[in-house]
């Protein structure tokens, strides 16, 4: 069963800001399975709003963001899987989900 813990997200932010320094982030546990963070500022995203440089990725399989901004938005991926310990087992063909925990990449305005 997904889950994850504010101590997770701690971890996960540490690495965040430490790799990727320029950055400025936000994040938020909206439920106890579901960790939500947000862009807030940071080369390449530069006019921010709610419309523009939105990525999701566990949602809907894919980011809907400029080039330069998925390259980016993959690397904070690849983070947070290596700093929360990330795994997904799931099989959705016999309707298994088994996953560490579900995570939303998004940018928007301070």
């Amino acid at each position: 069963m997904a889950y994850i813990n504010q101590e997770t997200k701690k971890n996960i932010m540490n690495a965040l800001k430490l790799d990727f320094p320029e950055y400025k982030f936000g994040a938020r546990i909206p439920h106890h399975s579901f960790l939500d963070i947000t862009v807030k500022s940071g080369p390449g995203f530069g006019a921010l709003n709610s419309k523009t440089a939105y990525g999701m990725k566990i949602r809907n399989g894919g980011f809907e963001t400029s080039e330069d901004q998925n390259i980016i938005f993959e690397k904070m991926e690849k983070t947070i899987k290596e700093a929360g310990n990330y795994f997904d087992k799931s099989d959705a063909q016999v309707d298994y989900f088994h996953t560490a925990f579900y995570y939303e990449i998004s940018a928007s305005k301070l």
